[in-house]
Parts: C-alpha cells; structure tokens; sequence
C-alpha cells in the first residue's frame, strides 16, 4: 500500500475545495460559510466573536463575529474550556458552569465542528473547544 498517498488524499480535498471555493469568490463577494457547507460533508473551523446569547436547557448560544455574523453554536458532548495561557503555564479552566462563562459581551474562540447535514437545534457549529482570552470583564490586560 502507498503511504504517502493515503496520507496526501486529505490535503489533496483541501486543496480541491479551497480552490473551487476560491472560484466562486470575487472581491465584492467573498467565501460565506453557507458556500462551504454546501460540500454536504462535515469540516472543522475556528469562530472569533462576542457571545450574544446562551441557553442553558438547549445547550446552544450565539456569537457575533466582527464582520457583524450572527453563528450559533452548539456545545459538544466533550467541549471543554480554557483560558488563554502562556508557553509554560498550567492549563486554567473556566469553570463547569458554561452560564457563568458564555455571558453575553464576553469575546471567545471557538473550535469545532459543523455537520451540513445533521445540525442540531439549528446550530451551525458544535463547538469542541472554547478559549476565553479574558476574565470575562472585556478587559484584556496583562498579567
């Protein structure tokens, strides 16, 4: 069996579809996420934005991206969070409680999956990892 061509399939998709995705974009009609999803097959992403919403019983919220994006999210069965740390410190964790964490005006990272195809609750994303660069007053400072 080939290695290298097992192990050089995946990037060759990624490049396929970054290119045809790239086609369909023009300078005043950028990539949007709903022309990724119709792939029809799951990819992983990074969201940078501000949490607008969150909803305890559903497991959801929403995040407002700096481009003025609304995208809610879905919390994973093994999501996990974390604070922003330096090489050589500790792992911190936000704490158990997502309602304390996921308020509204408070600026995160998410990592995570969408599934085209299976959403739940209307979720365009189920988030995997959150990182939170602050202690959630919206100050950044430094430590």
């Amino acid at each position: 069996m080939n290695h290298r061509l097992l192990l050089a399939a995946p990037l060759l998709f990624c490049v396929l579809s970054t290119t045809a995705l790239a086609a369909s974009a023009t300078k005043d009609a950028p990539v949007a996420l709903a022309d990724v999803q119709n792939f029809g097959s799951p990819f992983s992403d990074l969201i940078a934005g501000y949490v607008v919403s969150f909803d305890k019983e559903a497991g959801t919220f929403r995040i407002r991206t700096s481009g003025a994006h609304e995208i809610a999210v879905q919390l994973g069965s093994f999501v996990y969070g974390e604070k922003v740390r330096n090489l050589g410190e500790s792992f911190v964790s936000p704490g158990a409680d997502w309602s304390k964490t996921l308020t509204p005006g408070r600026y995160v990272y998410v990592y995570g999956i969408s599934y085209p195809d299976a959403n739940k609750a209307g979720a365009q994303l189920e988030a995997k990892r959150i990182v939170f660069p602050s202690d959630g007053n919206g100050k950044f400072e430094a430590v």
